[in-house]
């Protein structure tokens, strides 16, 4: 079966080599883009949990169309939340008969999602995998599941399509009860360390700062306070409790992991090229945060 990608950025790239193994992967990009890109051929170095954890090495192609002439099982549209809507107004001037799996960030739930396509159309879904170029060279993370789910009953048929469509590229579909507030939490517990990250040369420098960890951290904690008030049910997700332990306690194993494991490392790198898109979604946050008259002095530091 044929499936579109919104273009070929580095995550989109991940996708497209996950997605080209069960079926044909096709990545819509702009005409005056056409000629340069479709059939361009690009390394990779992707560590692909489908297949333990191993390094995946290999070129790609690009199979690439500048407009929509073939049906397809559903487009894949990964991005902020804004590159997410863009992609679809765009999509939806092409073509209205095309189902979405929409996969990034989100923070303001799916009203502006809606303006533009019905809500059986599409299903919602975290940013598992993610990557970057190194010249002609894609390297990154593979997830061998992305974590989705409806927001209401409508999309009930298409999620069990697109989850049995999932399976014949081996990656799974981690169905998540509320995958808006999923998503929120998601977004709360990557914006704050980007925010740390990015008043850094690197990535080395900015780890072995334990206050700007610990910042960080309680951030975190206070974004998370800022959900809570938004009616998330904090309890329903682990990772809240894991960083709210003390400093002393979770900055090792923090340091450790990032040092050590090739998974945590990579998405580490990866977050640098993600720098600004995660800086905006921190500034939501903040925002939110301010308006909801919540006391967040560790966001405030960030934010200086």
């Amino acid at each position: 079966m044929n499936i579109l990608i919104n273009g070929i950025s580095p995550d989109a790239t991940i996708y497209g080599y996950a997605l080209s193994k069960g079926h044909k992967v096709f990545h819509l990009i702009e005409k005056e883009e056409f000629e340069q890109s479709s059939k361009r051929k690009i390394r990779y170095n992707i560590l692909d949990q489908r297949l333990k954890n191993k390094d995946s090495l290999g070129e790609y192609i690009y199979n690439c169309v500048d407009s929509i002439d073939r049906e397809y099982e559903f487009a894949l549209v990964v991005g902020s939340e804004k590159e997410i809507l863009e992609s679809v107004e765009k999509i939806e001037k092409l073509s209205k008969n095309i189902n979405y799996l929409l996969l990034g960030t989100n923070w303001s739930g799916v009203e502006n999602i809606e303006k533009i396509i019905d809500k059986n159309r599409y299903i919602l879904g975290d940013l598992n995998s993610r990557g970057l170029f190194k010249g002609n060279l894609v390297w990154g993370n593979l997830e061998n599941y992305i974590s989705m789910g409806k927001t209401c009953i409508e999309q009930e048929k298409l999620l069990n399509d697109i989850e049995k469509s999932l399976r014949k590229s081996y990656i799974l579909a981690d169905i998540k009860e509320n995958i808006v507030h999923y998503l929120w939490i998601q977004n709360i517990s990557k914006a704050p360390m980007a925010m740390g990250l990015s008043k850094y040369p690197n990535m080395n420098k900015f780890i072995e700062d334990k206050d700007m960890i610990d910042i960080c951290f309680k951030a975190m904690d206070e974004g998370y306070k800022i959900a809570e008030k938004r009616g998330v049910d904090l309890r329903k997700f682990m990772q809240v409790q894991a960083y709210t332990l003390p400093i002393d306690e979770i900055y090792p194993l923090f340091k450790e992991n990032v040092k050590t494991n090739s998974w945590a490392k990579r998405h580490f790198l990866t977050m640098t090229t993600n720098i600004e898109e995660l800086k905006k979604d921190f500034d939501e946050i903040y925002k939110t945060g301010k308006k909801l008259k919540i006391d967040t002095p560790n966001m405030d530091k960030l934010n200086k």
